[in-house]
């Protein structure tokens, strides 16, 4: 809980904080401890789980509401990011699918589900890998700074990577060549 407060105060939430520390100085705890003494009695266990959901409880939806505008943004920028990608692949069906999670996001913002926004953002997040893996240009990117980190000269343990490495290079070459020739 004193987690919790830290992190309401680290944010600016003053409220928030004043909630918790109202929830930890108040009857809840102060039963919960009294329910504790008596724990072996069957009754007094049962009634302090129950507290303790409630207690769990209160500080969750705490957390829910310091934690909204932090996935309120990383859903929008997300949304953004969806959409710029979405406009440079050819596949239809992937375009579909942003229009979708990003109408989806954008719900789930105006209407405060905390729990529900969480999991689309992580559905957006796979979806946006998927647009970025269908495109060329990205693998290509990937392949030309992997072959920036290549060792110059081969080692013992990689003569195979230079091999390729060579032979990819002389291709290009060769291709470059025959487009000037054409």
């Amino acid at each position: 809980m004193r987690e919790t407060v830290g992190k309401a105060l680290a944010v600016g939430d003053a409220s928030g904080a004043k909630r918790l520390q109202s929830i930890e100085g108040g009857e809840l705890v102060a039963e919960l401890e009294a329910l504790a003494k008596d724990a072996e009695l069957v009754d007094a266990r049962q009634k302090c789980e129950h507290r303790l959901l409630e207690l769990r409880c209160a500080i969750d939806e705490v957390a829910d509401k310091l934690e909204w505008p932090g996935l309120v943004a990383e859903a929008r920028e997300l949304s953004e990011r969806l959409v710029d990608e979405a406009s440079r692949t050819p596949q239809p069906q992937l375009k579909k699918q942003v229009e979708v999670v990003t109408r989806e996001l954008a719900k789930l913002i105006e209407t405060n589900k905390t729990d529900d926004l969480r999991v689309k953002v992580r559905q957006a997040t796979s979806l946006y890998w998927t647009l970025l893996f269908a495109q060329p240009a990205f693998w290509v990117y990937q392949f030309q700074e992997a072959e920036k980190g290549l060792p110059q000269q081969p080692t013992k343990r990689a003569p195979r990577a230079f091999a390729i490495r060579d032979e990819l290079s002389f291709h290009r070459t060769m291709r470059k060549g025959s487009r000037m020739w054409s």
